[in-house]
């Protein structure tokens, strides 16, 4: 037997960024839901090229350039 039924997804707008990071400038995503940031999703590719070149896994160089790019937006948004 099959259900179906609708669903609405909604997504949250994003913008594209530039940080600088302790791997080099890498480009994140991030969305915002009022004005707070909701979530930081690093390039794939950046990753990946940074990974490589610092013999690092990638998961490890994704979520230290996602860590420290909440860091530096965050603490820009405070010094406006």
């Amino acid at each position: 037997m099959l259900t179906f039924s609708a669903e609405t997804k909604y997504m949250l707008p994003y913008e594209a960024k530039t940080v600088s990071t302790s791997f080099g400038d890498v480009r994140v995503k991030v969305a915002r839901f009022q004005g707070d940031i909701i979530t930081i999703a690093p390039e794939y590719e950046d990753c990946r090229q940074q990974a490589e070149a610092h013999g690092l896994p990638i998961k490890r160089v994704y979520e230290q350039i996602k860590y420290e790019a909440k860091k530096i937006l965050e603490d820009h948004e405070d010094h406006k």
